[in-house]
């Protein structure tokens, strides 16, 4: 797991100097406002300067989220020429699902008929079998049993 860096969290308090008649406003660490320099060094920042590094980080971020719209876009430019043919064969797997579905479903009904087929026909292979037992009983011996 990474370690995260602590980062100190630093408030500011405006501060409007004049030097060499000029007047300019800068942002003082608060800390070196309040209990002065014995406790905390002079932590500040010009206005200008301050405008300029958010300035520069604003058009960063314009930036990226420009070159993240464009992949983005061709992504999606990508995707709806593939669209077509990605429908059609989503279309042809659908119905090859639903015809199986549908072969499915008819061998199933053949194997209940069967079924119920197998019980008949084993109640008429019964009676013939009792009929040729019958039949075979009264049939006269054959030459080669009365031998023995």
């Amino acid at each position: 797991m990474k370690k995260q860096a602590k980062t100190k969290i630093l408030s500011f308090t405006s501060v409007k100097r004049t030097w060499n008649g000029v007047e300019r406003i800068e942002y003082v660490c608060n800390g070196y406002h309040r209990y002065g320099k014995k406790n905390c060094p002079p932590h500040r920042i010009r206005e200008t300067e301050l405008d300029e590094i958010i300035c520069g980080e604003i058009t960063n971020v314009k930036e990226q989220a420009a070159q993240l719209y464009e992949n983005i876009d061709g992504e999606v430019r990508k995707w709806l020429k593939k669209k077509s043919t990605v429908t059609g064969k989503i279309r042809q797997l659908n119905a090859e699902l639903e015809q199986k579905k549908s072969d499915q479903k008819e061998i199933l009904l053949e194997r209940i008929r069967d079924k119920e087929h197998a019980s008949v026909a084993k109640a008429t292979s019964k009676k013939s079998n009792r009929s040729s037992m019958t039949f075979s009983t009264t049939a006269k011996p054959s030459k080669n049993a009365s031998r023995k």
